[in-house]
C-alpha cells in the first residue's frame, strides 16, 4: 500500500507541476483503494492488525508492523481524498473557461 501511495503521490505532483489535468486519475486510485480495502475487510486484516497494536504481550516488531499496516491503510485514504480535491480543483478553471467560450459563442463573439 505505501508502494501505491508513494507512486500515486508522485504522479499527480508530477502532472500538478506540469499543470496537466489529471483525467480519471481519481477513478483509479478510488477504484483500486475499494478493491484493496474489499480485500483487507475479507481476510479480516485490518481487525486483526488493530488487536495486536492493542494487544499485551505482542512483540514490538508485531506491533510496529501492524501500526506501519494500519497507517499505510489511513495514508491511501488520504491519498484518495487528495487525488480527487486536486482533480476537482484543476476541473474547476477548466470548466469556467468552457462556460465563458460557450457564453462568447452564444453572443457571436
Amino acid at each position: 500500500m505505501e508502494g501505491y501511495t508513494r507512486r500515486w503521490n508522485t504522479e499527480l505532483d508530477c502532472l500538478a507541476a506540469k499543470n496537466v489535468y489529471p483525467y480519471g486519475k481519481s477513478k483509479d486510485t478510488e477504484s483500486f483503494h475499494q478493491v484493496l480495502m474489499r480485500a483487507v475487510k475479507a481476510q479480516g486484516l485490518d481487525t486483526y492488525a488493530g488487536r495486536v497494536v492493542r494487544a499485551a504481550g505482542v512483540a514490538g516488531r508485531d506491533r510496529a508492523a501492524a501500526r506501519r499496516f494500519i497507517d499505510a491503510i489511513k495514508a491511501m485514504e488520504a491519498t484518495v481524498d487528495h487525488v480527487a480535491a486536486v482533480e476537482l480543483e484543476m476541473r474547476a478553471p477548466e470548466q469556467g473557461l468552457d462556460r465563458f467560450l460557450a457564453g462568447e459563442a452564444q453572443r457571436g463573439r
